[in-house]
């Protein structure tokens, strides 16, 4: 803030450890001091601009209007801005002398390490709320983000939190008028689909060799800005399953065809490229394998496979058995911690409604059903509840998420099978076996408000057993899958 703005107005409290800082275009930024481990988090606190107000070129994004998503079709070709991330998570919220809405969004890497950004749009609660004000519509006071690793997300949410709701009502933005530095929003543009395999990619396939025929990285739908490789069957099913005893220099068996067309490795030394290998070690060398399965209209599908080991995950889509599509497979090499994002994107799971069901004690066989069939009637001691009727109207996914060792048949014996119902903006829920009336089924908020862990569930054996839903915020199973998938590791100490 500067020396004359601080003056006359109060000034944002500075965690302890952290410090100001400047960054062109924020009223006012914080950070602590950057650490050698981990990428260092950062909050920013910017006045509200519209369009209107700023020079020619540029453009303020607003989150308010791509944070509900319709459908939660699989593979969808309408997919996320790959520069603005994957929406996760939008609630209203209220602390300290302001109210308005928080948005959570998985943002493309910084430094190399998959981040997080929570964003606050903010209106003061000590001027009250004019007659027909809408948080969806009207234009904020303020607008506070915070940015930090993907990893870390569980042990300062509270913290960034706190800091929002910290902010003094009577604080003005250190950018009065006649500031030397005005602010400016730079447009953020997409990237065009022949530029994706050189702009777009990240630490996934992109250093995987030239683009041979089939190469090329997703630039649409569920895997827009996962830079996922396209790879024939016969390509993944060598890196799967050459043995292991064998060298992996030179290749001399006709098998290895397909694996030189997708340009994995060297058609003149015939030599799979370190990538290549990489993600080879990754796949029969797995630590956990995770299979995320998808019921819908279309059946049911093994979507996405996750492969953990040191670190890494080499993940493999499947698209969706749709009459008339191709039967992609796609392969991608990327940091552990990404494994909980991948997820999200195969399961389109998204910021939705979060509110308790009336009745929320159902069979599986049920759901399952009602998944294959979105025609099947709504049960008659369903009907009345308003609730179910928006559920039951809106496209479903049903997906289970097993967890394990390399032998599958580990995951379901040892509890970790998380089953969840996606319903587009009406809800995702957590399905749990039912004990009996009033079991609470995650912690925090019974209304589905708290973006804290989710209660391990007990995954029901049998189709016809009762199950409760119980409703999940996004940003709360982000949190679980984390755990489950990428459990966080603490820097060494230098």
């Amino acid at each position: 803030m500067s020396t004359a703005a601080s003056a006359l107005t109060p000034s944002l409290p500075v965690p302890t450890g952290w410090s100001p800082a400047f960054l062109p275009g924020a009223d006012a930024l914080m950070m602590p001091l950057p650490g050698p481990d981990r990428t260092t988090p950062v909050f920013t606190v910017r006045r509200w601009n519209t369009n209107a107000d700023l020079p020619e070129g540029s453009a303020v994004h607003d989150p308010r209007t791509d944070s509900a998503p319709e459908s939660p079709r699989f593979g969808s070709r309408g997919g996320p801005d790959p520069a603005r991330g994957v929406p996760v998570g939008m609630d209203r919220w209220s602390g300290g002398d302001w109210f308005g809405l928080r948005f959570l969004r998985l943002v493309p890497s910084l430094a190399g390490r998959p981040t997080v950004e929570t964003r606050w749009l903010l209106w003061s609660a000590n001027a009250g709320q004019p007659e027909g004000f809408d948080p969806l519509r009207d234009a904020p006071d303020l607008d506070a983000t915070a940015v930090c690793a993907v990893a870390d997300l569980a042990l300062l949410e509270m913290m960034f939190d706190s800091m929002a709701g910290a902010i003094p009502g009577e604080w003005a933005s250190a950018l009065a008028e006649g500031h030397p530095s005005p602010q400016s929003v730079v447009r953020v543009g997409r990237v065009a689909a022949d530029e994706s395999s050189a702009g777009a990619a990240d630490e996934s396939a992109h250093d995987a060799g030239r683009p041979g025929s089939r190469q090329r990285f997703s630039t649409a739908g569920a895997w827009a800005g996962a830079s996922m490789l396209d790879l024939a069957p016969d390509a993944l099913a060598f890196l799967s399953q050459h043995p292991p005893g064998e060298p992996w220099g030179q290749l001399l068996d006709d098998r290895a065809r397909p694996v030189v067309e997708a340009g994995l490795a060297s058609a003149a030394t015939r030599r799979l490229t370190d990538r290549a290998a990489v993600a080879a070690a990754v796949l029969q060398e797995a630590e956990q394998v995770s299979t995320l399965t998808i019921h819908s209209r279309h059946g049911r599908h093994r979507a996405l496979e996750l492969h953990r080991s040191r670190g890494l995950v080499a993940a493999v889509a499947h698209a969706l058995p749709v009459p008339g599509e191709p039967d992609e497979v796609l392969l991608g090499l990327y940091p552990a911690e990404r494994s909980a994002e991948l997820v999200i994107r195969a399961a389109a799971l998204g910021p939705s409604d979060s509110r308790r069901l009336g009745v929320d004690t159902v069979s599986r066989e049920l759901l399952l059903r009602r998944t294959l069939d979105p025609d099947l009637p709504l049960p008659a001691e369903l009907a009345a509840d308003p609730r179910w009727q928006d559920l039951w109207s809106a496209p479903w996914l049903l997906w289970t998420l097993e967890s394990g060792g390399a032998d599958l048949t580990e995951s379901t014996a040892g509890g970790e099978v998380l089953m969840g119902l996606n319903a587009a903006r009406w809800g995702n829920h957590v399905l749990t076996r039912s004990h009996g009336a009033g079991d609470g089924g995650s912690d925090g908020d019974p209304d589905g408000g708290s973006r804290g862990r989710l209660r391990q569930p007990d995954y029901p054996d049998h189709p016809g057993d009762l199950v409760k839903l119980v409703p999940a915020q996004t940003s709360g199973l982000l949190i679980t899958l984390l755990e489950r998938l990428a459990p966080f590791t603490a820097p060494a100490r230098r």
